[in-house]
Order: structure tokens, then C-alpha cells, then sequence
């Protein structure tokens, strides 16, 4: 068992869904212990969730906060159900979007909020939910709160059950990624006890991309139940971008396309990234040109120092040349990475080792 941190209150496994009457939902502030933010656990799949018995089933007023990161496009953070068809729900509707569902026995209430930026961008970002007998209120990372005001009056939510946390009560809509600092009514809940005995939960904050699968300088997307490798800007494919793909090229040997005229499209802007390796100190990489107005970008080695060189002519006048000043013909794996945005472009060129 982990050691309790000083100053910290102690875990409580079950969610009391009956605040003492000293507190006013209305003005309800919460100050965020640093130490609940230890308490953090990963989704693996969307069929993981953790469970948390609510001991009060007649329910005046709830307070519910939670921090969340994620690259989800939708999922339920949190839910529960009730007698009569009543019920609570937390999720992510959209990715610009937090929204709030309850039924307390007198039809479906629901606050929407709505944000200026995505909130699935692998950052944390902190949820509360306050709700009593006249409005419920939402608010996202401190913002202004959206609220919906009703009357209960005798009606109450008449939860049972548990309090599912990273999924719907129908174990559906799952959540992936990290989840802390889970707060009910003032109570601290402890996830990381429950996710012990909870599959695919997982204690710590880890992503499929913190160890850094993708090769070759692939790009590792996180999706946190698979990994995802982006090979598109690389000279290699397959799941880990490990499977090298092009062609060995000998003296005057060279591949030419012709890109019909269908097809011919006249471009500010030019992203070209080839990979080469070569002991030769020169020779042409790639040329671009136009049959009609003599526009054309290259790139290609230059003798004898085997610089790589960039030249590219856009119109009347001398054309434009940008060089990188280091011998490439060392028989090793380079990159060549060309950014262009109208007449202004930049040159990158770096060494790579290749891993399979």
C-alpha cells in the first residue's frame, strides 16, 4: 500500500452523494489538493472503466470534479442511474464540447458547454460539475460556468448502483487516456486503489508513444489503446515504419513521371522531403520543372564537397540556390526536407540512422 502523503486527506473508495447542509452549491469553489493529482490512472481500452458504490440514493445536491486528457473525438467520463429512469451523465460530446445530462423524474436537463479550442490535444484539462434542487453548472478549466436552471421541488435523483467512471452505465461510448484528481462532493476518490483490481485501468499517466515506437523518424500518433505510427514524410512503411521502400540508382539511371495536364496545378507553397544515401559527391536527387515556362526546382548534390544544394526558379530572372555546407556522399542515411511559401524557402538536410 502506497504511503499516504502528508497533509493529504485519506482515499474514500465510495462517492457520498450527500453534502453536509453548510455547503452552498451556488458559491461552491473547489481548491485542488497538489497531492490529488498523484492519484492518476491510464484507460487502455473503452471497455475499461472503474466502478465506485454510491451509498446515498436520495440525492439533493452533487458536486463532481475531475481532470482529463485525452485525443478522444467523444466519451462518457462519467455516469449513473437511478430508480424511475433517473440518471446523471458527464462527457466529452465533441471535441470543442463538454456536456452534462440528468433526469431527475421530470424530463431530460442538459447544459452544453462550448469551447473555443479542442480539449482531445493531450493536455490536461479539469471539469466540475455542480448541481442542487434549483440549476445544475458546468465549467471547463476555470471558464465562466454554463448553467440550466430548474425545480425539483419534491423530486430527487435516486441514484443506485455505482458510479461508473471512464464509461456509460451500459459499459459504452468508453473513455481512452488519463484521468485524476476525482473529487465527489468534497471527497477525494482514490482511483488508483480501484484500478488494482480493475483490467485494463493502469496506475500512472503512460501513452503508447512515451516509448517512442515509431522508427525512422515516423511519427508516433497516440491513440493510448494501439499504437499508430505516421510514415507518409519518411522513406519507410509498414507498422512501425521500419520497412525501408524506394530504388538503388546507378549512373545515368534516373525515373521520370509526367504528370498529365489534367493534373498540373500551379502552387505557392511546396512541402518535398526525400531520404538518400550515396557515396557520390554528385548528382541529381529530384528536379521539378515545367515544360512551358521554364520553372523548375531542384535539388541534387554538388562536386566536390558533396553539399547538398536547393535551387529553384519561379519566373523571369536568375534563379534562387540555397546550399547546405556539409560533405552527404558518406554512405550514411540522410534526410532533405524543402519548405517553400512563395518566393521566400528553407533547406534542411540532417543524418539519420536507420533502425529496423
Amino acid at each position: 500500500m502506497g504511503k499516504q502523503l502528508e497533509g493529504a486527506p485519506r482515499p474514500q473508495p465510495s462517492c457520498n452523494f450527500r453534502p453536509g447542509p453548510e455547503v452552498s452549491f451556488k458559491k461552491y469553489i473547489l481548491i485542488l489538493n497538489p497531492a490529488y493529482r498523484l492519484n492518476t490512472v491510464t484507460f487502455r481500452t473503452r471497455e475499461a472503466h472503474l466502478l465506485f458504490p454510491i451509498t446515498s440514493l436520495d440525492a439533493k445536491a452533487m458536486v463532481v470534479s475531475l481532470e482529463f486528457k485525452t485525443t478522444q473525438d467523444s466519451a462518457v467520463l462519467a455516469a449513473a442511474d437511478g430508480h424511475d429512469e433517473t440518471f446523471v451523465k458527464l462527457e466529452m460530446n465533441q471535441p470543442k464540447m463538454i456536456r452534462f445530462t440528468l433526469d431527475y423524474g421530470a424530463g431530460l436537463k442538459q447544459v452544453d458547454y462550448n469551447l473555443s479550442s479542442a480539449v482531445n490535444d493531450v493536455q490536461w484539462h479539469h471539469v466540475i460539475v455542480t448541481l442542487d434542487t434549483k440549476e445544475v453548472t458546468l465549467a471547463i478549466d476555470g471558464g465562466a460556468a454554463e448553467t440550466v436552471q430548474y425545480n425539483m421541488g419534491k423530486l430527487r435523483l435516486r441514484l443506485t448502483g455505482h458510479f461508473f467512471i471512464g464509461a456509460s452505465t451500459l459499459q459504452s461510448e468508453g473513455f481512452l487516456g488519463c484521468m485524476r484528481s476525482l473529487i465527489v462532493n468534497g471527497r477525494f476518490v482514490d482511483m488508483v486503489s480501484a484500478s488494482k483490481t480493475t483490467q485494463q485501468v493502469v496506475a500512472g499517466c503512460s501513452g503508447k508513444c512515451d516509448d517512442m515506437p515509431c522508427l525512422n523518424v515516423g511519427k508516433c500518433i497516440e491513440t493510448y489503446d494501439e499504437i499508430t505510427c505516421q510514415c507518409e514524410m519518411t522513406a519507410f512503411e509498414g507498422q512501425y515504419c521500419s520497412k525501408e521502400i524506394g530504388s538503388q540508382m546507378e549512373g545515368q539511371s534516373q525515373v521520370t513521371y509526367d504528370v498529365p495536364d489534367i493534373d498540373v496545378q500551379d502552387s505557392e507553397m511546396d512541402d518535398i522531403t526525400l531520404a538518400f544515401t550515396t557515396n557520390a559527391a554528385s548528382g541529381r536527387l529530384l528536379r521539378v520543372e515545367s515544360s512551358s515556362n521554364g520553372v523548375y526546382q531542384e535539388l541534387a548534390l554538388q562536386s566536390p564537397q558533396g553539399f547538398v544544394t536547393y535551387t529553384y526558379k519561379l519566373g523571369a530572372g536568375d534563379p534562387e540556390i540555397l546550399t547546405s555546407e556539409h560533405n552527404y556522399a558518406d554512405g550514411k542515411h540522410h534526410y532533405v526536407s524543402v519548405e517553400r511559401n512563395g518566393n521566400e524557402a528553407s533547406l534542411k538536410a540532417s543524418c539519420f540512422a536507420m533502425l529496423r
